[in-house]
């Protein structure tokens, strides 16, 4: 684990036909056991384990991308560049890569597509492929120590009790948010959404904690180590708080 690696992934630029074509076919060499459906998610489903879920589409302007390259870890262990890094959700993809690597079948992935535009790719996604797997981790909060999870139906209090068990060990604690993959998923299989390290994402003053990055796949770790067992999903009230952030930048990246 080394923060090269995850600037490596930072550096991955938007696809010319569509945003995610780059960071896919990136992930696509990285593991290539991963299978890609129809809509272009990609994924690997080891039943019985573990499911850890990352977009691939973020937030930036074709101008972020002619400077990618600029991006860097200063002495204070902050990562940085000069305008947006995709932060959203590409320290979540780092984060996915390396427990899979630490793991390998022990756990299970799932790339989505437009995620920043209401899920759509988890949406598309056959869930029934989930019927099996434990739980769903997507590393896809900003800042330090935040897990979203019972407060926004993302999955039980019982499963919210035994998760925190292994995570507040790290400094984590339930917290509420907004939107992310779980809004589509927690009618399948228990949801947390957790902080992963980045500040400020969408804008040109991001950056990322590599100290925080390490800690949260250290609490990870321990939690796929715990081996909790698949509980019942939560039951959803139906909801209308999709969110669609700078559509205009995404649509024209």
């Amino acid at each position: 684990m080394t923060y090269q690696q995850l600037i490596r992934v930072l550096k991955v630029p938007h696809g010319k036909v569509k945003q995610e074509d780059n960071m896919r076919e990136s992930l696509k060499l990285t593991i290539p056991e991963l299978k890609e459906d129809a809509h272009g998610n990609l994924y690997l489903i080891n039943p019985g384990t573990p499911l850890f879920c990352s977009h691939m589409d973020n937030v930036g302007s074709k101008e972020a991308q002619l400077h990618l390259d600029k991006i860097d870890m200063n002495d204070l262990g902050i990562i940085q560049g000069t305008h947006n890094m995709g932060a959203d959700d590409k320290v979540g993809i780092y984060i996915c890569l390396q427990m899979y690597k630490k793991f390998g079948n022990r756990i299970s992935l799932l790339f989505t597509i437009q995620e920043e535009v209401g899920g759509l790719g988890a949406e598309a996604f056959d869930k029934k492929l989930l019927e099996t797997n434990t739980y769903c981790v997507i590393p896809d909060r900003f800042g330090t120590s935040d897990v979203i999870s019972s407060g926004n139906d993302y999955c039980t209090q019982e499963f919210q009790d035994a998760a925190m068990v292994e995570l507040s060990k790290y400094g984590f604690a339930p917290a509420q948010g907004v939107w992310c993959d779980a809004d589509v998923l927690n009618e399948y299989i228990n949801c947390i959404n957790i902080s992963c390290g980045y500040y400020k994402h969408h804008s040109d003053q991001e950056r990322i904690s590599w100290k925080a990055v390490e800690n949260t796949i250290n609490a990870l770790e321990e939690l796929v180590e715990a081996n909790l067992p698949r509980m019942e999903p939560p039951v959803i009230q139906p909801t209308f708080s999709r969110y669609d952030l700078y559509p205009d930048q995404y649509l024209s990246a």
